[in-house]
């Protein structure tokens, strides 16, 4: 299957997902995540706003802001470039992927990638060496690429597939799958 395939394959069977599996799910990679040494040694955390249908990093972001951690999420940019910002201080708006993002006015919340520790890096599907297919557009490959810190992704069984990767993809460090 192509990687066009795989994804479409996948996101039927991530929105087909059963509501309460999900919940506990989610719960369970709650608590794996913020009990890795990734996670506990981070300063600096960069997450996502999540779609319905992947994994809820709401409970997440607000734990880790509990914890003391300072939260980013990234705002994607022209030319399919993409940065971070400090979500405790900025305002929020849907995006033309559908997603929550900070606005283009906050740029005094932005972070610099030398910055951050962690990246919980979002994904459609994973193979076992931690290659991930997102949803088509590179921003993360790109980011990723000059990025030197920890990167971790939460993920459900039926996201792990088996795929060759391209070139330029770069894989995720550590890839936590719910039971």
């Amino acid at each position: 299957m192509s990687k066009k395939e795989i994804r479409a394959h996948v996101l039927q069977a991530m929105k087909a997902l059963d509501r309460e599996k999900k919940g506990r799910d989610d719960k369970y990679l709650l608590e794996k995540l913020c009990n890795t040494p990734e996670y506990m040694h981070a300063r600096v955390i960069a997450t996502y706003m999540a779609l319905p249908h992947e994994y809820n990093t709401q409970d997440f972001i607000e734990r880790a802001l509990k914890d003391g951690k300072q939260v980013l999420i990234p705002r994607t940019l022209a030319h399919r470039g993409m940065e971070f910002c400090d979500i405790t201080s900025s305002d929020l708006v849907r995006s033309s992927f559908g997603i929550l993002e900070p606005l283009a006015h906050t740029a005094d919340s932005i972070v610099s990638i030398d910055s951050i520790d962690m990246i919980h890096v979002p994904l459609v599907a994973v193979n076992h060496n931690g290659f991930r297919i997102g949803y088509g557009g590179g921003y993360y490959d790109r980011f990723l690429s000059g990025f030197a810190g920890s990167t971790i992704s939460t993920t459900y069984g039926c996201q792990v597939c088996d795929f060759t990767p391209d070139s330029f993809d770069i894989a995720v460090q550590t890839v936590l799958v719910a039971r």
